[in-house]
């Protein structure tokens, strides 16, 4: 704390905070017997500044790999971000800057999380399932769609957006076309219909003129 400007007065006094402190935990009206705090921060309402405390006193290693790589940090919430054509150079910078974090948490007797571990790629083209390997962890990316993606994907839904308008407007024109066809013969045959038993009448008629002359 001194190398940001701190005197000793205010770095004795952010000691204390750190000194001497008892936790215990309540469920209902059970509570467990005071333990006294050796590493760490205070729990509940004490943890406000718990946070800035992890900042402090990780500072030291984001300072560090500032140097080499872009690092966003929120309290234990640590991203670093490597941009590089190749694919591969990127997934061996992440690797060792994973590695270069791990290996200093492990010396400051702090815990990390594999299984929270995350791989975001943002790429301007497809490629193939890419993974990367921290302390005994598989990381699978979540790819992000780039742009041309997005752009192939928009053109594309269009297109079958299009070509699916088109196929129900065919559809009806060959179900309309197909009724008046229908109809049509209908048609059609109920005036042969009519035609023949015009004929049949005028037959008849005729067979009676006949006979009756």
């Amino acid at each position: 704390m001194h190398t940001h400007g701190l005197n000793n007065s205010a770095c004795k006094l952010l000691g204390s905070y750190f000194k001497d402190g008892y936790h215990r935990v309540q469920m209902g009206t059970a509570r467990s017997d005071w333990l006294r705090l050796t590493k760490g921060t205070p729990q509940g309402i004490r943890s406000v500044m718990g946070p800035f405390a992890y900042n402090v006193y990780t500072n030291d290693l984001i300072m560090l790999l500032s140097a080499m790589y872009n690092i966003f940090s929120y309290a234990d919430d640590n991203t670093a971000c490597y941009y590089d054509d190749c694919t591969a150079e990127v997934i061996r910078r992440l690797e060792k800057v994973a590695s270069d974090m791990i290996t200093w948490f492990r010396l400051n007797e702090m815990k990390i999380n594999g299984n929270k571990f995350q791989l975001i790629i943002i790429n301007r083209q497809v490629i193939e399932k890419v993974s990367i390997h921290i302390d005994g962890h598989v990381i699978v990316r979540k790819r992000i769609a780039s742009t041309c993606e997005k752009k192939y994907l928009v053109r594309t839904t269009y297109y079958v957006v299009r070509t699916t308008y088109y196929l129900v407007r065919t559809t009806y024109y060959v179900v309309r076309t197909t009724y008046y066809l229908v109809r049509t013969t209908y048609y059609v045959i109920r005036t042969t219909y009519y035609l023949v038993r015009t004929t049949y009448y005028l037959v008849r008629t005729t067979y009676y003129l006949v006979r009756t002359t």
